[in-house]
């Protein structure tokens, strides 16, 4: 079957992971957005020269080409999707604070997770990076083409759709 959401968004590669201690994540770049869900405090992104503290339900979406980099304190877990898309490039870094449409986002992408990724690498302590050549990426190819349309119709309300689950 092929992928449908190719010309709208294509991942490269997704994961879960979680972060026991102190690390850093030294400034880089890559031509490719990156979405990170924040599912704990604890986190300081640095992009384009400003700082950001995460909390639990953050979550931020960075443009190719955007120089970022990551600095964890303590224990820090998150949801991470890097992909191709057709999406505006401006602003590069999108922050989204916690708020009720992010935890529905969030709750969906982790109902996806639970019920279609491979059971042996979710909530792997030391954290994997799953390339997308199982049928699974599919489904969260589908989610986040839908959840960044409706960030960028209406950033700040959930559709009726994401209400409801």
């Amino acid at each position: 079957m092929p992928n449908r959401t190719a010309s709208i968004l294509q991942l490269k590669f997704w994961g879960f992971s979680e972060n026991r201690s102190t690390a850093k994540i030294r400034l880089h770049e890559h031509s490719y957005f990156q979405m990170q869900f924040c599912l704990s405090d604890g986190c300081r992104l640095e992009a384009d020269g400003k700082f950001y503290e995460l909390k639990k339900n953050d979550i931020f979406l960075l443009a190719p080409q955007t120089e970022h980099g990551l600095s964890y304190r303590g224990r820090f877990k998150t949801l991470t999707f890097k992909f191709e898309a057709a999406l505006p490039v401006h602003p590069s870094v999108l922050y989204l604070p916690d708020c009720r449409r992010n935890r529905a986002a969030i709750s969906l992408a982790l109902s996806i997770v639970r019920k279609t990724f491979p059971r042996k690498y979710f909530e792997v302590e030391e954290g994997v990076i799953i390339m997308p050549t199982d049928r699974y990426a599919l489904w969260m190819e589908y989610f986040l083409s839908g959840l960044l349309a409706d960030f960028f119709h209406q950033p700040d309300r959930p559709n009726r759709l994401v209400r409801k689950i």
